[in-house]
């Protein structure tokens, strides 16, 4: 299946998009599945195209402030333009779901090796170097402190799924630990675990000097 109008697709939606869920996530989180995918078996083509297709609606969820589901969104949308395409129903429903299971406070179950893929494809993204500048960027678009040391972590809201998303009481070095360092347990492969551990060990790293920093100690 031609991939180049579905990648277009996804570079039109996805232009103006904050730099945590821009063009480039994208990009990475496609090359992420498709290693994944080869090392795993998966089908190629569907992780392909639903890594593409999995944020194009985040525009619309904060256009109307949370009240649509992006991935949700995404999925609908992505069954109409793939049936415009020609693409096989069993396919088009592959991709669609992938999509629908993919986002991380959801905690839809995958029943499907592509939708694995794609979910631990994304949830990579938000580790490691990369995955510390983009909670920084978001916390600084959504206003959130750097680290309010009086306010802890509430981890136990994160193994429940239920994500602090901003507001009081919120800020970015917190994060980590209410949802980023949560991330390596809840991968669905091997090769994405395997993908995981460097990353987690970079967000550590950065924690200690963060709070080194903080308080003059270096």
């Amino acid at each position: 299946m031609d991939i180049y109008p579905i990648e277009e697709y996804a570079r039109q939606k996805l232009a103006g998009a904050l730099s945590s869920n821009d063009w480039w996530h994208t990009a990475r989180v496609r090359a992420a599945a498709m290693a994944i995918a080869k090392a795993e078996g998966g089908d190629l083509e569907v992780v392909e195209a639903a890594a593409l297709l999995h944020d194009t609606e985040v525009g619309e969820e904060a256009a109307r402030s949370g009240a649509v589901d992006h991935a949700e969104l995404a999925a609908a949308k992505s069954r109409e333009l793939l049936a415009k395409l020609g693409w096989p129903a069993a396919k088009t429903e592959a991709v669609v779901h992938a999509i629908d299971v993919h986002r991380f406070s959801k905690r839809k179950a995958p029943r499907t090796l592509e939708a694995k893929i794609l979910r631990d494809a994304d949830r990579l993204d938000a580790m490691g170097a990369i995955g510390t500048a983009r909670n920084f960027a978001f916390g600084g678009a959504m206003g959130r402190e750097l680290w309010d040391p009086s306010v802890a972590p509430d981890a136990a809201r994160g193994r429940e799924g239920k994500f602090v998303k901003g507001g009081k009481g919120t800020s970015s070095l917190n994060h980590f630990y209410e949802k980023l360092l949560l991330v390596k347990d809840l991968l669905e492969t091997k090769t994405g675990r395997q993908m995981a551990g460097g990353r987690h060990e970079f967000m550590l790293a950065f924690i200690d000097q963060f709070k080194r920093e903080w308080t003059g100690e270096r």
